[in-house]
C-alpha cells in the first residue's frame, strides 16, 4: 500500500516492512546530523547508479552503495 506521503508499507503475515521515500522526515528537535550520504562516517558511497542500495558491510563496517542483493529475507 502507498499512502499520500511516500510511506509503502507491504505485510506478509507476521512481517511488515516499511519504507519511506524521506518526503517530509525529520529528526528530534536540536539533533545535529548531515543532510547527505556523503556527510555520513559510516558510508561508503562510489558510482552512484539508479536503483543503488545500501548493504551493510561487516568486514569495514561501513554502510555501501551496491545494486545487488544477497541472502536474507525480504
Amino acid at each position: 500500500m502507498v499512502t499520500e506521503s511516500g510511506i509503502v508499507t507491504v505485510s506478509q503475515g507476521e512481517t511488515l516492512v516499511t519504507v519511506y521515500d524521506g518526503r517530509g522526515l525529520t529528526g528530534p528537535a536540536g539533533a545535529a546530523g548531515s543532510s547527505t550520504l556523503d556527510g555520513l562516517t559510516d558510508t561508503t558511497i562510489t558510482g552512484v547508479a539508479d536503483g543503488d542500495l545500501l548493504k551493510y558491510s561487516s568486514a569495514s563496517t561501513q554502510w555501501v552503495n551496491t545494486n545487488k542483493l544477497d541472502g536474507g529475507n525480504f
